[in-house]
């Protein structure tokens, strides 16, 4: 499919391809360049508060529940979510209904009025939304774990945590300034896939907000294509990791928790490294199918988990691969008595085989096939919209590639060389972190480390 883009004279731009299939339906991704990487001390939790804001009323729809009800009375889907880089709003709806969901939302996205009232009862539901997450095991280590990669940068804070709540620095003034510094259609990229026409889509947004009103640039404020060098500007990204060279770890033992949650983590490569097609490669080889190398040896094998994964992502300047399991606490180190390894050895011994002896052409043929498939299975909209649109917006790509394009020109020609030299280049004790969080029985850090330090090196 043809994808095509329009930059508007005020900055703001769209991405639109046409659909895979002739169903009346539209797909809306509307990215800002809002995340925590932007957030100093002062505003820690800010993006992801004026993502909740953004529902809260309109100067042309005061009521949030008349947004809502828009929604509501067509059927559409209508979310939001926060990262790192970005706040990302989403819509599927009929492609009748196309219009009015674009007006709705750039009038959300630029005209929130942030009513006080509203501001302080949503303050309220966010505390409430960050006191749940307390509880999530996996939530607690995803944090940890981004604290020992991205140790230094801007990276390293979490998107939203209760303890930023503690200190109450979102207050209203600041809040508000965030949201008119980076809510501004230079800094909004939206991205559709429709079979309505580009052109048709283009006028829908001429009569939308994103063009009509806050016809503007934010302030100076350079977006991801051109990074943000200024120590002096208050919105500063850090893309400066503290030096490593020993394997780091970090472990939280708390009341009330039954399993505990292993995870060991690499620091990698930036979003535009070759190397993070072969590193998305060897995370489907560890984790990412069901017959993974972590699937195989933890629960298969000797049925020790019931839930293990892998994962990877990139930003600017870096990136990282992860591996995951959770298991009761009793078998960290053992199974069965103390006759067998447990989860964290077992963790160990196949990062190390993987060093010493790499993948086998059958693993690789076994992944090409998957990755081959899931790009087709995929071809889902949502799918498409998100790739487009974090396309142009973090990366800048001049050539934009296609997303059913993706496997034949990063991944068929990858070799099981190629993946063994990856290995060897990121699984290395200097690029290691390792985090458990868990019950109040926790091993001791002493043994956590004994396990660790077994960890393979191999003189290239």
């Amino acid at each position: 499919m043809t994808i095509k883009t329009f930059t508007f004279p005020n900055g703001f731009r769209l991405i639109h391809e046409s659909s895979n299939h002739n169903i009346p339906v539209s797909t809306i991704y509307a990215f800002c360049e809002l995340g925590s990487i932007y957030e100093n001390d002062n505003v820690r939790g800010v993006s992801h508060f004026i993502e909740h804001m953004c529902f809260k009323g309109t100067r042309k729809i005061p009521q949030s529940k008349d947004i809502f009800k828009h929604y509501d009375k067509i059927g559409a889907y209508f979310n939001a979510f926060t990262e790192k880089q970005f706040t990302c709003y989403t819509i599927k709806t009929q492609d009748e209904f196309v219009n009015s969901c674009i007006s709705i939302l750039s009038d959300i996205m630029l005209n929130s009025v942030f009513n006080k009232k509203e501001f302080i009862k949503e303050l309220k539901v966010v505390v409430e939304e960050n006191v749940k997450n307390t509880d999530n095991s996996q939530d607690l280590i995803s944090n940890m774990m981004n604290k020992l990669l991205y140790n230094g940068s801007s990276y390293e804070n979490p998107i939203d945590t209760i303890e930023y709540h503690y200190k109450k620095t979102l207050n209203y003034n600041k809040v508000v300034d965030m949201y008119k510094q980076f809510y501004c259609p230079d800094k909004i990229v939206v991205s559709i896939i429709s079979n309505i026409p580009f052109n048709h889509i283009v006028n829908a947004i001429k009569q939308s907000f994103f063009i009509r009103k806050n016809n503007y640039k934010s302030n100076g404020i350079s977006n991801a294509c051109i990074n943000i060098i200024d120590k002096t500007n208050p919105f500063y990204i850090n893309n400066n990791l503290v030096e490593q060279t020993e394997i780091q770890y970090n472990m939280l033992s708390k009341k009330g928790i039954n399993t505990t949650c292993i995870m060991i983590g690499f620091r990698t490569c930036s979003h535009d490294s070759p190397d993070k097609y072969i590193l998305n490669m060897l995370d489907k080889i560890l984790g990412g199918t069901l017959g993974s190398r972590l699937f195989m040896i933890l629960r298969e094998q000797n049925g020790l988990t019931y839930e293990s994964s892998s994962y990877v992502e990139y930003f600017e300047s870096f990136g990282s691969i992860t591996i995951f399991a959770k298991t009761d606490h009793t078998k960290i180190i053992y199974n069965t008595g103390k006759t067998q390894k447990g989860v964290l050895p077992l963790m160990i011994s196949l990062l190390n085989d993987l060093i010493k002896n790499g993948i086998t052409q059958e693993e690789l043929q076994l992944i090409k096939g998957n990755l081959k498939g899931t790009v087709v299975v995929n071809l889902d909209d949502d799918a498409i919209a998100e790739h487009n649109g974090t396309q142009l917006l973090l990366y800048c790509k001049t050539k934009l590639i296609p997303y059913s394009k993706i496997y034949d020109t990063f991944y068929n020609n990858i070799t099981v060389s190629q993946i063994n030299d990856i290995i060897r280049k990121y699984i290395t004790k200097e690029r290691m972190s390792v985090c458990l969080v868990g019950g109040e029985q926790m091993p001791p850090l002493k043994l956590i480390q004994r396990e660790c330090e077994k960890i393979y090196y191999y003189n290239i």
